[in-house]
């Protein structure tokens, strides 16, 4: 299990139109109604680097990405799993063969969304100074939201009703210790990123990628299939 890395904010707008043509038409309708660039490179590269993070997990066909009926991606394909999340320059994807959720976050300010997290989550962010506030309530939200993408539930299960800290790496939902749940959290730059998994000694790499790297092992991959 690997999760890979792509800085969006050094790819030029003649990149991000040169790679667009590989991801799939659906999304490319849903890219050319979006005005803001930064959003639209997060857009195209979200399918994009899953493209390349299929091709080096052994899966070199772009296969059709689906959604449950309460909105988590997946594809028919066993034992392969995978989540997808991007904020300011970074975009993120992790590939493995268990049920997975990732979040990444730019530190911010929303102490306010902190009152309906859990008693444990809402006292560890209002400890220290406003600096460190930010970043403890970055940090929680992360690991709520990977949690919640790993259940494939959204933000439609109550934010109060499960807490990620004080337990280790585990999560507590509805006064139940989920044992077999662990989040693993870390800082790049003035980011956070969290991942949920099953399996604690699962071992993984963080990948920086660039666009050539993206690009090539894409039309490599079709070269060969044509």
């Amino acid at each position: 299990m690997d999760i890979y890395f792509i800085d969006v904010s050094i790819i030029s707008k003649e990149q991000c139109l040169e790679i667009s043509q590989y991801i799939s038409k659906e999304r490319q309708g849903r890219i050319r109604k979006i005005n803001a660039e930064g959003n639209k490179k997060r857009n195209v590269f979200s399918e994009a680097l899953l493209r390349y993070a299929l091709i080096k997990h052994g899966i070199f066909q772009m296969p059709v990405i689906h959604k449950t009926s309460q909105g988590k991606p997946y594809i028919q394909h066993d034992n392969v799993h995978f989540s997808i999340s991007h904020a300011g320059k970074w975009v993120c994807v992790v590939v493995s063969n268990q049920e997975i959720g990732i979040d990444i976050e730019y530190i911010r300010s929303s102490i306010k969304v902190a009152s309906k997290f859990s008693e444990e989550e809402h006292n560890y962010i209002m400890q220290g100074d406003v600096k460190q506030q930010n970043e403890r309530f970055t940090e929680v939200w992360t690991k709520k939201e990977s949690y919640l993408k790993y259940l494939g539930v959204g933000l439609v299960k109550p934010l109060v009703s499960f807490s990620t800290i004080g337990y280790g790496r585990h999560v507590v939902d509805n006064g139940f210790l989920q044992k077999h749940i662990h989040i693993d959290t870390f800082k790049i730059e003035d980011y956070y990123c969290s991942i949920c998994k099953k399996n604690a000694d699962v071992n993984y790499l963080h990948k920086m990628v660039t666009f050539c790297d993206v690009i090539e092992a894409i039309e490599n991959k079709q070269r060969n299939n044509s």
